[in-house]
C-alpha cells in the first residue's frame, strides 16, 4: 500500500511524501480525504458594512452558527469600534453569493412599524435553505409602548419584511389583536408557525390563544381555543394556562400540535395531539388510549412530537399502567395515516445489547425523512452511571446502537466517552454530537459510520486558512448546537458539512466548518523509476490527516 500524508486537503497540497517505484500502466487510485476544515470569521475580524468595526463577540450563548444546505453559515455576533461596544452593536450576518453580508442589525428602521428601530434583534433566529432569516425584535421610538414593542420579521422577498406584531389584527379571528406572539415551528422554506394570545372585543379566557402558520405571503388561523376538537364528542380547544404548546410543521405545511380539551358542562377532560393538513383537522392519539407495544400501558403524557415531510409523527411520550398516577415509562413511537408502531421503550430489550434492558430513553433527533437518533440508559450488573448510556439510530424501520459512553473511539486514547450531548443527525443519516465529562470533543461520523474527532478541549486547533501558515489557539469550550423549535438540529447539513463555534484558552473565539466528506480525488501514478518529492508539511488543524489510498 502506499500512503500520502497531507496536512490540509485544499486546492494546494501542503505536502507530498511518495516512495515507490511507479511504472506506466499502474491503475489510478481512489484518495478519500478525512476531514477537512473552512475559517468562517475570528473575533477581529472586520464586521461588514461596519465602517471598519470588528467582531468581538460571537452567538448568544448557547446558540452557535447555523448553515444550509449550500454550505453557507449565518450566525449573531457583536462588533465594536474600540475596547467596547456600543447600544446598538449587534446583529445577524450571513454567507451569500457576495460573501459575508449583515443581515439585520439593532438600531437600524423596523419596516412595517412606522419609522420604530429595532432596540433588540433576538439571537434564535432561523436560516433558511435559500439564505434567508427569520427573526424576532423588539421595538422601539415614538409609539412604541409595551403592548406594540415586539414582532417577527423575515427577508424572504430579499428585503426584510413584517410577519406579525404585538398588537397587529390576528387572521381570522374577527378583528381580535395579538396581545403576545412568539414561534412554535419552522420549515426549510422559511415559514413559520406563531403561538399567539389575544384580545379585544368579544376574546374571553375561552378563545385567547391559537395557531397561524404562513400560507404565501400571509398568515393563516390553524386553530384557536374554544373550536371544537375533532375526535372529542364535542369538546373545545381549552383557553387557559399554555394551550397548543408542542407544534411541529414540516416543508408540506401540515402542522401537528397538542392541546387540552374540555366539556365544561360535564367537567370532563381530553389531551391529545391532531394533525392539521390542508384545512382539514385529524385527531392522532389521546391520553388514556392503549399504547401500542407496551403490554397494555396506557399513554399518560406526550413530551414532543416531530412531523416529517412525508407525513410521518414520530411521538416522544411516557405511559403507565390503567388507573395508576405514578410509573412512567417513557418511549418513542411512529405514526402514519391512523396506525402507530413502537420503535423504543423502557423495559424492552435494547437490539445490540447482549440483552440488556432500556431504563430509559431520551428525547429523539428527527430528520425530515424520519430519521431518528437518540439517548438511551441501560441496566445489568456490570454496569455504573458512567458506562449505562448509549447513543441509538433508528433507520428504515432498523434500530441500532451506534457508541456507549465510557469506551474509547476507535483509534483514539485521549478521549473518551463520557456523555452524549448536542446531538445532530442529517439527512444522510450522519450524526454528530459532543462527549462531555473532562475529555470534551465534538464529532461526526463521516457517510460509511466512521467516527471522526473534529476538535476537543485542551487541544489545539489550526485557525488559520492559510494551508502555509499554522495559527494554533488551545480549545477551551465546544459552544453547544443551535436547533429548530421541532428538535432538528441548525449545524449539520446533508452534504456533511458541520458549523460549530470555538471558545479558546486567550479568550477569543472563532466560527468554523468541518467537511466530514471531502470529495474524492484520482490521482493517477505514471511514473519510471523512484521519485521523492517532499513539501512542507503543516499541523492540521487538530490532529495529523492521513489519506490512505488504496487500489480503486
Amino acid at each position: 500500500m502506499i500512503t500520502f500524508c497531507f496536512g490540509r486537503i485544499f486546492a494546494q497540497l501542503p505536502c507530498i511524501v511518495l516512495t515507490s517505484l511507479l511504472l506506466v500502466g499502474v491503475p489510478a487510485y481512489s484518495v478519500k480525504a478525512e476531514v477537512t476544515y473552512r475559517t468562517v470569521i475570528l473575533e477581529g475580524d472586520v464586521a461588514p458594512g461596519q465602517g471598519g468595526a470588528t467582531f468581538y463577540e460571537f452567538g448568544g450563548i448557547p446558540e452557535g452558527p447555523v448553515i444550509n444546505r449550500k454550505g453557507r453559515v449565518a450566525f449573531y455576533a457583536r462588533f465594536s469600534t474600540g475596547e467596547t461596544g456600543g447600544r446598538h452593536d449587534f446583529g445577524i450576518w450571513a454567507e451569500g453569493e457576495d460573501g459575508l453580508t449583515l443581515k439585520v442589525k439593532a438600531g437600524e428602521v423596523a419596516p412595517g412599524t412606522n419609522d420604530a428601530i429595532f432596540e433588540y434583534v433576538s439571537d434564535s433566529f432561523m436560516f433558511t435553505n435559500s439564505g434567508d432569516v427569520v427573526f424576532a425584535g423588539d421595538l422601539s421610538g415614538p409609539g412604541i409602548t409595551d403592548r406594540n414593542d415586539f414582532g417577527f420579521w423575515s427577508n424572504k422577498s430579499g428585503s426584510i419584511e413584517l410577519i406579525a406584531r404585538k398588537r397587529d389584527l390576528a387572521p381570522g379571528t374577527g378583528g381580535a389583536y395579538f396581545s403576545r406572539i412568539g414561534v412554535r415551528a419552522f420549515n426549510g422554506l422559511g415559514q413559520v408557525a406563531l403561538h399567539g394570545y389575544l384580545t379585544g372585543q368579544g376574546v374571553g379566557p375561552g378563545n385567547d390563544v391559537g395557531i397561524w402558520s404562513q400560507a404565501g405571503d400571509q398568515l393563516r388561523l390553524v386553530v384557536r381555543s374554544g373550536d371544537i376538537a375533532p375526535g372529542t364528542g364535542g369538546k373545545q380547544y381549552l383557553g387557559e394556562g399554555d394551550p397548543f404548546n408542542q407544534v411541529a410543521m414540516n416543508s408540506m405545511g401540515q402542522i401537528a400540535f397538542s392541546g387540552g380539551a374540555y366539556d365544561l358542562s360535564a367537567s370532563t377532560h381530553t389531551y391529545g395531539i391532531w394533525l392539521e393538513s390542508g384545512g382539514s383537522m385529524r385527531p392522532v392519539v389521546f391520553r388514556g388510549e392503549s399504547a401500542p407495544g407496551t403490554n397494555g400501558e396506557v399513554f399518560s403524557s406526550f413530551s414532543r412530537h416531530f412531523l416529517t415531510d412525508s407525513g410521518e409523527l414520530i411521538i416522544y411520550a411516557a405511559t403507565r399502567k390503567p388507573g395508576y398516577s405514578y410509573g412512567d415509562r417513557y418511549g418513542i413511537w411512529r405514526e402514519k395515516a391512523g396506525e402507530m408502531e413502537l420503535i423504543a421503550y423502557t423495559g424492552d430489550t435494547a437490539p445490540g445489547s447482549a440483552g440488556r434492558i432500556y431504563t430509559g430513553v431520551g428525547n429523539p433527533f428527527v430528520t425530515a425523512d424520519g430519521q431518528i437518533l437518540a439517548g438511551a440508559s441501560l441496566d445489568w450488573d456490570d454496569l455504573t452511571d458512567e458506562n449505562r448510556t448509549a447513543l441509538w439510530v433508528e433507520q428504515n424501520g432498523e434500530l441500532k446502537m451506534l457508541f456507549r459512553a465510557d469506551r474509547y473511539p476507535p483509534g483514539q486514547e485521549t478521549a473518551r466517552f463520557h456523555a452524549f450531548d448536542n446531538l445532530a443527525i442529517n439527512g444522510k443519516g450522519q450524526i454528530a454530537f459532543t462527549s462531555g465529562g473532562p475529555d470534551e470533543a465534538l464529532w461526526a461520523t463521516d457517510r460509511d459510520g466512521a467516527l471522526q474527532l473534529i476538535a476537543q478541549v485542551g487541544e489545539e486547533f489550526d485557525v488559520n486558512d492559510d494551508p502555509l501558515v499554522e495559527e494554533l489557539k488551545t480549545v477551551a469550550w465546544i459552544v453547544p448546537k443551535r436547533y429548530r423549535f421541532d428538535n432538528i438540529p441548525m449545524t449539520f447539513n446533508d452534504a456533511g458539512q458541520l458549523a460549530f463555534q470555538l471558545l479558546f484558552t486567550d479568550g477569543s473565539s472563532g466560527i468554523f466548518v468541518a467537511n466530514t466528506i471531502p470529495e474524492p480525488t484520482t490521482i493517477a501514478l505514471v511514473a519510471v523509476g523512484g521519485l521523492v518529492l517532499m513539501v512542507r508539511r503543516r499541523n492540521r488543524r487538530m490532529i495529523d490527516s492521513k489519506i490512505a489510498i488504496s487500489r480503486s
